[in-house]
């Protein structure tokens, strides 16, 4: 057997030993309290070398719930207790949450790089709930398999309130994190339900711009249109009025098709007309370097620019 092969199997048996003890201790768990992992991060810099392994062994032991103590902490100034916080991290990092190592383990050992098994995520997602967050984190972190991960949310979203989902990533440690996850699916015409459930957590979470993003996701995708009047809300701030424009005219750049563009200017000219602010529109088809192609969209842009009396607007999107 070659060393490295030899060397894998070291770790691995290590593995699974150690999550062998952690389920057997998982029914009674030692003292978690915050303040003596707290405690013990501190005891991890002690004088006598007996006190610092004994507190590195405690947060082994202690597991899951000192993980975030531990990833908070490895910015040490001491080598040795950064050492430590390494080493105790490398034993708990891969644990998800209590009492679903099993199905952290099978999903990462098993889980294939050009595979996503929709079904399996669905069926975590109604074991654990918003937890699944959690497990979808750490597959991205040990495999960066983007299909894998969207998947996971877009099924946990079918699955989950999303008053409960909204509530999990408020009080999360990883919420920036778990938001730029979210602010990264892209829905086709079959998921309105969905992106819907997307926009109402962004909504609950009070992410306007990220409300406004998927709202003209649903817009060109299911070619709405009506606009939520809770969305109306947000404009009713003059501030707000110009960020919103001000982003869309940046992301126009940004889009990755003729098609996303010509939805989300329709998409703001309809609230341009509902604020009737027609200054607002002329300034952002000024700002318009390409023709305008989908013909739904130049029928529909067209009468709102007729309604709002922008004629000239209107004729010039008619005869691109």
């Amino acid at each position: 057997m070659k060393l490295n092969n030899i060397i894998s199997a070291v770790i691995l048996v290590a593995i699974l030993s150690a999550s062998v003890q952690l389920l057997e201790a998982s029914d009674n768990p030692p003292d978690h309290s915050p303040e003596r992992i707290r405690h013990l991060i501190q005891q991890l810099g002690a004088a006598k070398f007996a006190d610092r392994e004994d507190a590195t062994k405690a947060l082994i032991a202690i597991g899951y719930y000192a993980r975030n103590d531990v990833q908070k902490s490895q910015g040490q100034s001491d080598p040795e207790v950064r050492m430590r916080l390494k080493r105790i991290w490398k034993e708990i990092g891969w644990h998800c949450f209590p009492g679903a190592e099993e199905d952290v383990k099978e999903l990462l050992n098993n889980i294939k790089p050009m595979e996503s098994n929709y079904e399996k995520w669905e069926a975590l997602s109604k074991k654990y709930g918003a937890k699944l967050l959690l497990m979808i984190l750490e597959v991205d972190n040990k495999l960066g398999q983007q299909k894998q991960r969207i998947n996971g949310i877009k099924s946990l979203l079918s699955t989950t309130e999303s008053a409960s989902i909204a509530s999990y990533i408020q009080n999360s440690p990883k919420k920036k994190k778990i938001i730029s996850l979210f602010t990264s699916i892209k829905f086709d015409i079959t998921e309105k339900s969905k992106a819907m459930k997307l926009l109402n957590i962004f909504y609950i979470l009070d992410l306007k711009q990220n409300v406004l993003q998927i709202a003209s996701s649903i817009w060109r995708n299911n070619q709405s249109t009506e606009i939520p009047a809770k969305i109306m809300n947000y404009f009713k701030d003059k501030k707000f009025v110009q960020k919103a424009f001000e982003t869309l005219r940046q992301r126009i750049d940004k889009s990755d098709t003729t098609s996303q563009k010509d939805w989300q200017i329709s998409f703001f000219a309809k609230i341009a007309k509902k604020l009737n602010r027609p200054d607002l529109t002329k300034k952002l088809l000024e700002n318009i370097d390409y023709n305008i192609t989908d013909e739904r969209v130049i029928l529909y842009l067209s009468k709102i620019l007729i309604s709002i009396k922008l004629y000239n607007e209107a004729l010039h999107i008619l005869l691109e």
